[in-house]
Parts: C-alpha cells; structure tokens; sequence
C-alpha cells in the first residue's frame, strides 16, 4: 500500500493570472494498493457525492497515465483508491490539480516508477492544463511556472514569509472553471495588460522580501477577476471592504468562487470578520477558514512516530569545551538512531560572545552595528564545525550550516534583527539524505546578503524558528538548569521546578526577566504552537515541558506560578509634560525608531495642564534613551528629564491573577514586612510587576516566594 498526501493550491494568484499559484494546508489524503482485477474507489470527506468512482475518477485516470508509461495493461491490473478529503471541491482550491498529482505520485511509487519531477507535470498537464495549479500541488509553497516554446514545464519555486496566513472565504456552491473561462474577454486593453505585469512583479516582491504594505495594490488585477466577480454572490463588497482595510491583499482562488486574502500573522481576525458579515449580508452561508502556506507540496506519506523531527538547542555553557561538545553528539546521535530526523541549533562556546564583545571594545568605543554582527556570528560558527565533527567521529552523518545558509532571512536591524522568513530547501534535502543537520543559532542574512544577529536569546529564537518552520514534533532546549523554576535558585535555594507552564505564562516570565528562555523565542512557539521541553545538558530529569494552556487543564484556575527579577532595568521620567495630545506619541516613537523596548509606562495625573511620564527601558539602552528623551523634552518643552539605574523590577506571573484584588494586596504587604518601598507597580492579565531599589531585589524575590508558598509541592499556592 502507498499513502501519498497532496496540498490544496490557489492559482491566478493576486494579479498573476495562469502563472503564481500557492500550496495551502488543506489536503487530500490517498491510499492506492494493488489488486488483481477491477478498480474500488472509497472516498470520505468534502465532495464525496461530486466525485467519480468509475473509470472518469481523476486520481484513477492519473495513475492509467503511469501504468501505461511502465508497460502496465490498466484493464487488466486491477487498482483499490481510498481517499480523505479536506479540498472543497469545485471551488478554486485546486482540487483537480491535488487528485491528478496524487495519483500520478502514488502510481510512481505502487509501480516502483521512478519519475522526476519534470515527468510528473508533463502527465499533469495532459489532464490539468493549469500550471499554476499542478506545479504548487507537487512542490508546494509560492510558485511561478509556465511552458517554454518547446513545451517544456518551467517554474521557479520562491521563499513566503514564515508569517504569511491565508484566509479563505468558501462559498457553498460550485463554478465550473471551463465555464469561468468563457466570460474572460478575447482581447485586452495594452494599458491592463501592462498593469497587470507590474503588479504581479511586484507581488513576487513584496512576498520575497515581507513587504506587507504593497500586498494589498499588488494582488489586485485587471485581467480576469472583474469579468468573474459578478458570478460570485457578495464578492464585490468583500473585495471593497478588505481593501478599504488596507491591512491585507484579496483575490479570486483560481476562478472562484472561494476568495483568498494574504494577511500577516495576527491581523487574520479583522478579515475573517469581512468575510464573514459580508457573505452573511449577502445571505451565502459561506465558510471561512484560515489556512498555512504548505512548503512541502505533494509526498509520500511514510508515517508513524518514527522519522519525525526534533530541533535541540544547546547553550554556551553545554558546548563551552571539547568534552562537553563529545557528549551533547553521542546525544545527539543516539537520538537519530531511534529514528528521528534532527536539527541542532547551537550557540557560541562558553564565553566567547562576551570576549569578541570586549575585544571589539578595545579597538573603539562605538563600533560599528554591522561589524558587530560580522565579528559575534563567528562564535557559533566555530561551535556547530567543532559539533558537526564530533557526530562524524561517532560514524553519523552529519553537515553544518550558517544562518544565512540555513535560508534565515531577517530584516537589516543589525544587532537586533527579526526573522522575517526560512527558507527550508538546504536543511530539508540534507535531512531527505539521512544527515544530522547542525545550525547556527543567533543569526541570519538580510535581503542584500549582509550577516546579522538576532540579539538576545538569538539561538532561541533560531531554534524555535526552525521547529515551526520544519513542523518539529517538540523543541528540546538544553541549558545549564533543569528547567523552569518558581524563582532564580540562586537567590531562593528552596525555588521549586515547575513541571508544566503554559506559552503565555512562559513568555510573560521571559519577558520579566527569567533567563531560561527568550520571549521573542516563545511567542514563536505560541503562534505556531511549538512544544518546547527545557532540560539540563548535564544530568537526566523530567525537565520543564512549555505549551498551550488548554493542554494544562489545572490552569483554569487562579495561581501564581513564579516570581521573576531584573535588575537591568533603567528608568526615566520626563517632567512636566504638556497635557495635549500627541505628545506621548511624539515620545514613544522616537524610541521605538531606535528599536528601544519600553516596558512599565506611569503617566501622572494632570496638574496646571502638565503631567509627568515615567518609564523603564533594558539597562543597555539607558544611554540611547536618555539622549533621545532629552530631545524630546526640547522640542516639546519639558524642563527636566530624570534616569536611575540603580533600580530593579520584581514580578509574579500566572494565568489571571489580576482578577483577583487579593494577590495584589498580598505582594505589597510582603514587601511591605520587609521595609521594601514600591516606585512603580503596572499589571497585565498574567502578572503584577514593581519597581524597586537595587539593593534589594533579592530580599523582595524570597519575601514574595515565600508569601505564596511557591516552594511548596501541589496547589496550595492557589488563591481561590
């Protein structure tokens, strides 16, 4: 038996009329298995009554074009086809082009047909005539293709943004594409024409390189849709309002009548709303579905537990020499040999980052960002080389890849730059050869080609990337503690090991200070729900597993969880602030073009029509913040701009203590027994944050451990 698995695809895609298609996650599952006579076909899921079970069935007449091809009489070879459907059918998701290519790969693989892949479309072809259909459905993600005057199937496979999100309006009824075509006009317009090529280059582009704001001009088009919108009930206003929005790009998927919008992560609510008001107004019961860029295309389905793959991450101090780095491969190894495929992220040896920081230091007092990222990416290079020979010497494969090589493309914000996008292709076909594939962590390349680093907990970040990127069954992190705790052991000897914490919770910790793992690396995690397990590169234990809250039922309920402290904390208070509008905009700008994260943000109460503002930034951006503050002040007539860096921040966090006064009350009194004063207090839905001298930080965390009895085994730290 052979199981294949085929993406949905949306073609014509924007203003790409028969040449950008999309693989999308809905699927089409096959089972073929031979017979000796006769063909079965049994079919579940969306368009079971619509589809064929005799000798006009698509996926059969596919897998005739490859029996034929070995040399296999079909009338006498009997075939059973099984099939589970996710595509609608007829409703320009590319469900013909799924059940051609399934077919044909399946019937490659039953018949023991090795067929390329230029093999495969040429077959396609000869029963799907659309390009931008088949070609996305076998290889998967963005794809242009066309035929060359020779006949020849041409198509160039590009990078999406990891963020891309693609909402999809479904309608209930079906469009004909043979029908679709014959209201396109013969002829068009040399002006349309002209448009319609800058803006489906531009369309590439914007994709390419995450430039959300020209998707919305760049999908529109002038070559088929206005002719097809009139078919589709309700179309033309959700067209209107989606890009009256201008947050997101709307087009017809392939004829219609389903209607596709390309959104950023996080902002897909906004257009499912469109969608779903506007089909309601129009009275169409339409679904609306929100749907990943399938990267993979078409494949065999080997299934199983086995070959599934991990990303590990191991920190400075788990490869900070040559013994250590001996011991992580024969764990990596061994691992591999239980039939994962894994991924390796690495960070710097030791304190080497820190070295190649001060080395840069003793030559110039500022130097430069971009030299910077050059000089510190050197660390983890040296680390997955030293790792990748390690796993060779234990008789592995095994091969080593840069950031940049690893297809981590970020943006140019040398020193602190995001991951716009990963490029998979490299890591995919090393792991398809049976390698172990070891990455860099902390880095990337920009769009022209320039190395940069991804700042703190940049190997996080790497690792946890890659693993939702890659569709990882868990992300293992590796580091110099067991897991996570209720408190920094080293300042709360008793602070107990949390078994299981949720993403939100674990981020807000993150954020607050706990160092285990970085909240840019979790938020990751939680978008593309991305299991991570912490554990000790040094010793065995049950480690500290982070997912959603709904898989930790116990989180229902109020409880604080952990309490967290950072002592880089600088904080600043401009004086006299004019009460108008604007102004706090004016401030907080300025910062943020300077990418300085603004934490605790306390505006006062008006007084002779001013007020003050008083914040926190990161320690290391005090500087920069007092210079661009002091400007401000100028300009808007502040006649004084305080900063302290002798201050520090303590927190407790857990899922919607702030519903509940008490815990508030509780905090401020254990500070208070303690001769503790608060400067500042700010509160979220999962945690309740002070500003308070230096000095005392390490009282506070113990006083506040103990007054919720975070020590103690069980839910006795509830607040019910």
């Amino acid at each position: 038996m052979v199981k294949v698995r085929v993406p949905a695809t949306t073609a014509n895609l924007g203003s790409g009329f028969d040449c950008l298609g999309m693989a999308l996650s809905l699927y089409l599952d096959i089972e073929m298995e031979r017979r000796d006579h006769g063909f079965i076909f049994q079919a579940e899921g969306e368009g079971v009554g619509m589809i064929s079970s005799d000798n006009d069935n698509l996926i059969y007449r596919a897998a005739c074009l490859v029996m034929k091809k070995a040399g296999i009489n079909f009338e006498q070879q009997g075939i059973k086809i099984s099939i589970k459907n996710e595509i609608p059918v007829e409703r320009g998701l590319g469900s013909s082009a799924s059940a051609i290519i399934g077919g044909i790969l399946g019937a490659s693989q039953l018949y023991d047909l090795n067929l390329s892949r230029e093999e495969i479309l040429q077959m396609a072809f000869s029963l799907e005539g659309h390009l931008d259909n088949i070609v996305p459905a076998l290889i998967g993600g963005f794809t242009i293709s066309y035929r060359d005057h020779n006949g020849q199937i041409r198509w160039v496979k590009l990078d999406i943004p990891h963020d891309l999100r693609a909402v999809v309006g479904i309608p209930p009824y079906t469009l004909s594409t043979e029908e679709m075509r014959k209201v396109l006009p013969k002829q068009v317009s040399l002006q349309d024409a002209v448009d319609n090529l800058s803006k489906s280059a531009l369309l590439v582009n914007a994709l390419q390189q995450s430039k959300w704001e020209l998707i919305p001009e760049a999908m529109q088009d002038r070559l088929h849709q206005p002719f097809r919108i009139p078919f589709i009930k309700g179309a033309r206003n959700i067209f209107s309002e989606v890009q009256k929005s201008g947050i997101a790009g709307v087009a017809l998927s392939g004829s219609g009548p389903t209607i596709i919008s390309l959104v950023k992560d996080g902002i897909e609510n906004e257009i499912i709303k469109i969608m779903r008001q506007t089909f309601g107004k129009a009275g169409v019961k339409s679904q609306v579905k929100v749907l990943d860029p399938d990267t993979d295309g078409a494949r065999i389905e080997e299934g199983g537990p086995t070959n599934s793959i991990i990303v590990q991450k191991y920190g400075g101090s788990s490869v900070s020499d040559i013994m250590k780095i001996k011991r992580i491969a024969q764990k990596i190894v061994d691992q591999e040999k239980q039939g994962n495929r894994m991924i390796i992220v690495v960070s710097a040896m030791g304190k080497t980052t820190d070295e190649l920081i001060k080395k840069s230091y003793e030559i110039v007092e500022n130097p430069s960002e971009r030299e910077m990222d050059m000089l510190l990416s050197t660390g983890e290079q040296v680390s997955i080389a030293l790792v990748t020979m390690a796993i060779h010497a234990l008789g592995a494969e095994a091969i080593s890849f840069t950031g940049g090589q690893a297809g981590i493309m970020t943006n140019n914000s040398h020193t602190k730059a995001r991951i716009n996008s990963i490029n998979h292709q490299r890591i995919k076909k090393a792991l398809d050869q049976g390698k172990i594939v070891i990455v860099a962590g902390f880095q990337g390349i920009d769009d022209e080609g320039n190395i940069t680093t991804l700042g703190r907990g940049g190997s996080d970040t790497t690792a946890i990337a890659l693993a939702a990127r890659m569709k990882a069954v868990r992300c293992e992190v590796y580091t110099d503690v067991d897991g996570v705790f209720t408190a920094d052991p080293n300042l709360v000897p008793e602070a107990r090991k949390i078994s299981r914490i949720s993403h939100d919770e674990m981020s807000e910790m993150s954020i607050l200070g706990s160092k285990v793992l970085y909240y840019r690396a979790i938020d990751i995690a939680r978008n593309y729900r991305v299991n991570i397990l912490v554990k000790s590169s040094f010793h065995n234990g049950d480690g500290t597993v982070v997912q959603t809250r709904e898989e930790i039922p116990m989180l229902e309920k109020v409880q604080v969880r952990a309490v967290t402290h950072e002592i880089n904390v600088g904080k600043m208070i401009i004086k006299d602030v004019p009460d108008i509008p604007g102004i706090a905009a004016k401030l907080f700008k300025a910062l943020a073009s300077k990418d300085i994260i603004v934490d605790m943000i306390i505006q006062s109460a008006e007084h002779n029509q001013v007020n003050d503002i008083a914040f926190t930034v990161p320690s290391g951006d005090l500087k920069k913040a007092i210079k661009i503050t002091k400007k401000v002040a100028e300009e808007i007539g502040s006649p004084e701009v305080f900063s302290d860096k002798e201050v520090a921040k303590i927190s407790i966090v857990g899922a919607g203590i702030t519903s509940n006064p008490l815990i508030a009350a509780r905090m401020f009194e254990a500070l208070a027994r303690n001769h503790i004063n608060i400067d500042m207090i700010s509160t979220s839905g999962m945690r309740i944050s002070c500003i308070i001298h230096q000095d005392y930080i390490t009282e506070a965390v113990r006083a506040v451990h103990q007054e919720f009895r975070l020590d103690e085994e069980g839910e006795e730290n509830e607040v019910l």
